[in-house]
């Protein structure tokens, strides 16, 4: 077999290998809705749903808020997040996202308890997943290059212990992965038709569980919720392994006899930082006003680049390959997040209602200064959002309660950033950085 041509489908064949394991271990909590928002009405309230999240993305926000007796609830949208970041006035071309989503909620009561059940998904249109690793001096805006290319699954339960208490939890399995491509054979050094190898490929699935916990209370008017959401890093892990024989010419004259290249690259491609989110929550004739802060743990993120180790066996010939140096420690900080949105009804009438919404939130920017080698980009972000809700009972005679459908927009503005490095020197140089994100939703639900 031709070694060109060998050496071609063994990378194929790797390749198509890992974007199969990598698209099973990304169903996963890590959220897009850490930067986006989940759902048409959460991001016209600016995300401010810790108290306040009454769909399935509860799930998210705090699954305590599921615990409602009687309630079945058939929720389905379809939302776009429109990146234009910029590096010196030029776009860098951050890929758009945009997908369906959707989920059901169930409501009952037990031992006269209420509690509630959701499945909720976020299914991308183009991309089930995708795994991106760079040199961490390439310039990339690292919170959003590759968050929202994900297949988000979330299943969550929620139980009142008391009138107006109730708690909540989520389990999300998250798959780690190891692969290996081991390559066997001769190689010849002189005549690339003689080389003959044989490729295999094993692929090993392993999961760790994340959690989530919520606690929600209501009193009157008031009501109050916290949530903990735990760390996600997707990992991967890819060794190739070649070992054989190099001969020379026709008689096949052993050069190197039982040579070996072992090469192990372990990649991080997405990190979501353990946060804590409070949030109360005010509601008074038809108006609603919804607060939050959320710590989120960046302190803890980690480089998203390879990381390398390679042996190279040849025998008697002195050979030696080079390694990169190891990546540089990212020292990211931890962030508060405040956020705040407001609902109220504009319009009833016995056959419909129209309600109106809007939010903000302020999320300061966890990347130090890149005067170093590396360039991850960011700023503070301010979030810009608003909305409006339909309600209407014209389907009353298939629907017991009005259905409803939700459209929300809002802008992300990165505040501009100017990077200058410490070395006049270096390859990079300086530049500035900043840009837009405009997101949009909609979505419909439908009571049963």
């Amino acid at each position: 077999m031709n070694a060109t041509r060998a050496g071609g489908r063994i990378s194929l064949v790797f390749k198509w290998t890992a974007v199969v394991f990598s698209a099973w271990s990304s169903t996963a909590e890590a959220h897009p809705a850490d930067q986006y928002g989940l759902g048409a009405r959460s991001v016209a309230m600016g995300g401010a749903m810790t108290s306040a999240a009454d769909d399935f993305s509860a799930a998210y926000y705090n699954p305590a808020l599921l615990a409602h007796p009687g309630r079945l609830r058939l929720e389905l949208g379809y939302a776009a997040s429109l990146p234009d970041l910029r590096i010196n006035d030029r776009s860098v071309d951050v890929d758009a996202s945009h997908g369906f989503l959707g989920g059901v909620s169930i409501g009952g009561e037990i031992l006269g308890h209420a509690l509630g059940f959701s499945l909720g998904l976020a299914l991308p249109d183009e991309l089930i997943s995708r795994v991106r690793t760079r040199r961490e001096s390439q310039p990339r805006f690292v919170l959003y290059d590759n968050l929202p290319q994900r297949l988000v699954v979330s299943t969550s339960l929620g139980v009142e212990l008391l009138e107006g208490f109730a708690i909540g939890a989520g389990l999300t399995y998250i798959a780690s992965t190891k692969g290996t491509l081991g390559v066997a054979g001769e190689v010849s050094a002189s005549r690339a038709e003689l080389t003959r190898l044989v490729s295999e490929v094993d692929v090993t699935f392993s999961s760790v569980r994340t959690p989530a916990f919520g606690l929600s209370y209501s009193a009157g008017p008031l009501s109050f919720g916290i949530t903990y959401r735990d760390e996600f890093v997707l990992e991967l892990d890819l060794d190739v392994r070649v070992t054989g024989d190099v001969t020379l010419g026709d008689e096949r004259l052993i050069l190197v006899e039982n040579g070996s290249f072992l090469l192990d690259s372990f990649n991080t491609d997405l990190f979501s930082p353990r946060q804590i989110a409070v949030g109360a929550s005010f509601r008074e004739g038809g108006w609603l006003l919804a607060v939050d802060l959320t710590w989120a743990q960046y302190s803890r993120f980690v480089a998203p680049v390879s990381r390398l180790d390679l042996q190279l066996d040849l025998g008697e010939l002195d050979f030696e390959v080079p390694l990169p140096d190891p990546p540089v420690d990212p020292e990211f900080s931890d962030i508060f997040i405040p956020r705040v949105g407001v609902e109220g009804e504009l319009v009833r009438s016995e056959e419909w209602a129209l309600l109106g919404r809007m939010g903000y939130a302020y999320q300061p920017s966890p990347v130090p200064s890149q005067t170093g080698k590396t360039n991850y980009l960011d700023g503070t972000k301010h979030v810009v959002s608003i909305g409006v809700g339909v309600e209407t009972n014209s389907l009353s005679a298939v629907l017991p309660q009005p259905m409803s459908v939700d459209v929300s927009a809002a802008i992300i503005v990165l505040a501009p950033k100017a990077i200058e490095k410490a070395n006049a020197a270096d390859a990079v140089g300086d530049y500035r950085s900043g840009g837009r994100v405009w997101t949009v939703a909609a979505m419909a639900r439908f009571p049963f």
